[in-house]
């Protein structure tokens, strides 16, 4: 079935549920539910998220349970007639249902649904945006600046605890966006140097519990492109590459222990078998001398 098939399917079944056959839920879950865990997780991962939840005495798998509810209610709120995709509304809709649910009114960065989102006559409270889907790419902006701003100023703490020359490198590379043979003539060093200057800082920014969210997250978008060349190719940001880059730090240094155990099982192991050799050989030389 290919994919406009597979988007047609879910117009239809979306289409029954709002009539009231609610008989087709499951078959819609069954076609949505990736898009359903990815956002309560992403959202899961977010500090007041997850504290606003923990307040209500919630956790990830009761959020996950009331996804299959949000996602009854898209279905009958949902009008094809304003032009976006089930999907999208169903994406906006979980996530601001997850706001209002985790909402924490003692968390300062924490936005209301009644509270006024917008700027001028454009203006108006987020659970009315959330439930027009005409308002959501305006929305997702926001929220992906908004995003994106905690993360550049997240990754800027954690490079503050960086070597003055690591700072530089990392700063350089992935916030100013600077070309390698400028950061090299700067710190007057070979520009091969500067890979490993970078290696040495990403090392370090992998400890860093600020980024470890982020890393989660973005890992979980880059994964669901399929590929790297398709998330990098698509609208990742200078500051989210950097994370991406931590998270390949590590699987290449699992990789590295990974071999070095193998390779050690493997001398264990020849060791072994030349050990067999050895005692077989006396044993029928000895064998011989006793004939």
């Amino acid at each position: 079935m290919g994919p406009e098939e597979t988007e047609k399917s879910i117009e239809e079944i979306v289409g029954m549920i709002k009539q009231g056959d609610l008989s087709l839920a499951p078959k819609l879950y069954e076609q949505t539910k990736g898009i359903i865990c990815y956002v309560v997780w992403r959202e899961w991962r977010r500090e007041h998220i997850r504290r606003g939840a923990k307040a209500r005495g919630m956790e990830v798998e009761d959020l996950l349970q009331e996804g299959y509810f949000m996602m009854i209610q898209s279905a009958q709120l949902y009008d094809s007639s304003i032009g976006a995709s089930f999907k999208a509304y169903l994406f906006a809709h979980i996530r601001g249902r997850l706001k209002a649910m985790t909402a924490f009114r003692k968390v300062d960065n924490t936005r209301s649904l009644s509270e006024p989102f917008g700027a001028g006559d454009d203006a108006g409270p987020l659970e009315e945006i959330v439930e027009d889907p005409t308002a959501l790419r305006d929305f997702a902006a926001v929220e992906d600046r908004d995003y994106l701003d905690r993360l550049r100023s997240d990754l800027n703490d954690s490079i503050e605890e960086l070597s003055s020359e690591q700072a530089e490198v990392i700063r350089g590379k992935y916030i100013e966006s600077r070309l390698v043979k400028d950061l090299a003539s700067d710190l007057k060093i070979a520009e091969k140097k500067i890979a490993l200057i970078e290696e040495r800082a990403l090392r370090e920014l992998r400890k860093s519990e600020r980024l470890q969210i982020y890393r989660e997250d973005i890992i979980s978008r880059y994964s669901l492109r399929g590929t790297f060349s398709a998330f990098k190719n698509s609208r990742v940001s200078a500051v989210e590459l950097a994370v991406i880059k931590l998270d390949e730090l590590e699987r290449k240094e699992l990789r590295h222990l990974e071999r070095k155990e193998w390779s050690a099982e493997a001398h264990r192991q020849k060791r072994a078998a030349w050990a067999d050799v050895i005692l077989n050989t006396k044993g029928r030389e000895e064998h011989g001398e006793d004939q």
